[in-house]
């Protein structure tokens, strides 16, 4: 019984069919390499005459054919692979999990590739010869996710599908930049073709200014930000006594008009130093050779007296009140007469 199942299995004619299979996808990967450019001449051309639509079917053939080439590439590894390893199936009869992924992908792979690589249908056939129906069985498993024995990679790029728009896309986008054609695709969103919202500058959110007005703006702003801080909570100046601020507000949005010439009265009833204010007022200082000095004057004054000039009739002293009108007008007339 099992000499009888493993009687077809012959390793020479195997191996030589496997290498046959190599040449074969070789050839089947170069035409459709050659169809590739050709296709992608022909979407060039549909762009610059503004015929997109026709432009994404040779897209989708491209994209088929890419991910068909490569998937013939990855399998002729495969094949090379299982060729080094090839004693393994000389002499185990099992399935060896060192061989296991490259037969069962070129199982799975014989029907796929059977018009383009008829050898790999006979070294499929050997294979079921070898270790029976089972493992064709497991290697047809294609919606399994738990079938991992398989080449998943090969398995995707030789599985027929409707190619995505993404894919499209980039296909046209790619063909657009090689020959320096402005295209861009806009049946995609924004964020897929790249497109980055523009941040307005700092001139043009302060109106636009530029040149030598906008050097002068920036001078000025530069001023600003040096300055302290404007006194937010009093205006008015400072009381020289007591060092609180004055009662006036300052008004919102505006800087603190400057201290007065004098000072104002302080809210908080301070007293006021006798040596620099009379009644109130600040006594400017003034340099006089002659002046007597001011410590020994301090305090014989409370007021500005009213300086009048002495008679010189009367000798009269610039303290006594001064004489009424009638007196003065004699004094007058007098003077007059003796002239």
């Amino acid at each position: 019984m099992i000499g009888s199942l493993f009687s077809g299995f012959d390793k020479s004619k195997t191996k030589a069919n496997i290498k046959l299979s190599i040449q074969r996808m070789q050839l089947v990967r170069n035409k459709k390499l050659q169809y590739i450019d050709g296709a992608k001449r022909r979407i060039k051309d549909l762009l610059l005459q503004n015929k997109e639509e026709q432009a994404r079917i040779q897209a989708e053939n491209v994209v088929r054919e890419e991910a068909y080439a490569d998937g013939l590439d990855r399998l002729m590894s495969q094949c090379e692979l299982l060729l080094a390893r090839f004693q393994l199936v000389e002499s185990e009869k099992h399935l060896s999990d060192d061989v296991k992924e490259m037969v069962l992908t070129l199982i799975w792979a014989a029907p796929r590739l059977g018009e383009d690589v008829k050898e790999l249908i006979k070294v499929k056939e050997q294979f079921i010869s070898r270790y029976g129906r089972k493992a064709i069985e497991e290697a047809m498993k294609v919606d399994d996710p738990q079938n991992e024995g398989r080449n998943i990679r090969i398995v995707h790029l030789l599985s027929y599908k409707r190619p995505t728009e993404q894919e499209v896309s980039n296909v046209l986008s790619s063909v657009a930049k090689q020959y320096n054609i402005n295209w861009t695709d806009e049946s995609l969103p924004l964020e897929v073709q790249g497109y980055v919202p523009s941040v307005p500058s700092a001139d043009e959110v302060s109106g636009g200014a530029s040149g030598e007005e906008g050097n002068v703006k920036a001078a000025v702003d530069g001023w600003n930000q040096s300055r302290p801080p404007p006194n937010t909570q009093t205006a008015g100046g400072v009381c020289t006594h007591c060092g609180h601020g004055m009662a006036k507000e300052a008004e919102p949005g505006l800087p603190p008009p400057p201290p007065p010439p004098y000072d104002q009265p302080c809210q908080h009833h301070c007293d006021p130093d006798p040596k620099q204010h009379v009644k109130g007022q600040i006594v400017p200082p003034t340099f006089s050779p002659s002046a007597p000095d001011l410590d020994e004057t301090e305090g014989k004054h409370d007021a500005p007296a009213v300086c009048f000039l002495p008679d010189p009739l009367s000798g009269g002293s610039t303290t006594e009140d001064p004489p009424p009108l009638d007196e003065l007008e004699r004094r007058l007339a007098a003077l007059r007469g003796g002239k």
